[in-house]
């Protein structure tokens, strides 16, 4: 049993520094904003902060599955000259963390391993993941939108709007009691990060072809 441990350690070792030329590693930061019912569609109220890491492995120049993690903070409060709200609950703050694992799907081939082509294109995500917040933790489906360049060899800089539907309508601390009847689907809490991030190749200590570039 043991020496079956040992080999499985090795096989996942060789597997790690064979694939680490598919591999990127990064952070992001950016703005927040949450929509609910204190906010039902201005982009950017209450902005707030969050930062988080990314790991990324890709298949080809086009698709790639990714996970990462987030912390920030959101809030948002009622303006009663907006609409009305039965038994209003005012403001709320609350941190959130969560992490989820996605697809992404460039629009354009892209290798941060190419020596002169393959340097931009957008891209877009969609995945599934779980949030924590408020004591509660809750399945989220985030999604976004992005651009990215290669300023240089094994280096990419980009921007996303990362949108995060949650399946639970008291993010903000307030249970719309006219949707009483609404199903799960169609709660209206989601929050969103817009920003930039930056991302790093590993290698190993293979040397690519520059034909397979």
């Amino acid at each position: 049993m043991r020496k079956l441990f040992v080999v499985s350690i090795l096989l996942l070792l060789s597997l790690w520094t064979f694939s680490q030329n598919k591999i990127d590693i990064g952070f992001r930061l950016g703005a927040t904003y949450y929509i609910g019912d204190y906010n039902e569609s201005i982009p950017f109220a209450s902005p707030n902060f969050a930062g988080g890491g990314i790991v990324k492995y890709s298949f080809n120049d086009y698709y790639s599955a990714r996970i990462g993690v987030n912390a920030g903070y959101y809030a948002g409060s009622h303006n009663s000259s907006v609409g009305y709200l039965p038994a209003e609950g005012g403001a709320f703050s609350s941190m959130i963390i969560d992490g989820s694992a996605a697809f992404e799907v460039n629009f354009l081939p892209y290798d941060p391993l190419a020596f002169k082509e393959k340097r931009v294109t957008p891209f877009i995500t969609i995945g599934v993941g779980a949030s924590y917040g408020s004591g509660q933790f809750k399945p989220v489906v985030p999604m976004s939108l992005g651009f990215k360049y290669r300023p240089s060899y094994r280096w990419t800089i980009g921007a996303e709007w990362l949108l995060t539907k949650t399946f639970s309508d008291n993010m903000d601390g307030y249970t719309n009691l006219s949707d009483q009847k609404k199903t799960i689907i169609h709660n209206n809490d989601w929050y969103s990060v817009a920003g930039l991030f930056i991302t790093f190749r590993l290698l190993n200590n293979r040397i690519v072809c520059p034909v397979y570039q």
